[in-house]
């Protein structure tokens, strides 16, 4: 069985448990978790990407496809996304993947998953999305996510193979 989650950064759990890891795309809760008032500092080391032992936190906007490949670093930091869901998995983790509604961000990190390790179709995001909406059928990427996972799906999902 899969303990993969997908959601809402409203429906995170309250008190989190040592068998629980939290993948975050909400810019919302990246901002908390650092006691960051305004935007996050485009400065600061943990702008984008912040990695703990339960915790990855990507702050991704869901907006234009360049906003998802920021620094020229957005397959890097979704490949790091994936690999740490695997690890927490094969640890027998539970993985709660939220963005702020669920739709686009959170759930497209979790087809990425799927597509890594094979569970959906892996040749073109396309095809893995197609499949994911079986699964998920509430997923409704935003235009730029799209563009962005099309154009960069070969440098995210292939060197998997």
């Amino acid at each position: 069985m899969l303990d993969l989650i997908v959601g809402k950064v409203s429906e995170l759990p309250d008190v989190f448990s040592p068998n629980l890891v939290i993948v975050n795309l909400s810019s919302v809760y990246h901002k908390q978790y650092h006691h960051w008032e305004k935007a996050s500092p485009s400065d600061h080391r943990c702008y984008v990407l912040h990695r703990e032992e339960d915790l990855f936190s990507l702050n991704w906007v869901d907006g234009p496809a360049q906003y998802f490949n920021y620094q020229d670093k957005g397959p890097e930091n979704v490949r790091f996304a994936i690999g740490f869901i695997a690890q927490a998995l094969a640890k027998g983790k539970k993985v709660f993947i939220c963005c702020d509604q669920g739709q686009s961000r959170s759930p497209s990190i979790a087809l990425l998953y799927l597509a890594f390790d094979n569970i959906i179709n892996r040749e073109s995001y396309q095809k893995a999305k197609e499949d994911f909406m079986k699964f998920y059928p509430e997923y409704r990427p935003g235009e730029g996510i799209q563009q962005f996972l099309s154009k960069h799906w070969s440098e995210i999902i292939l060197p998997y193979e």
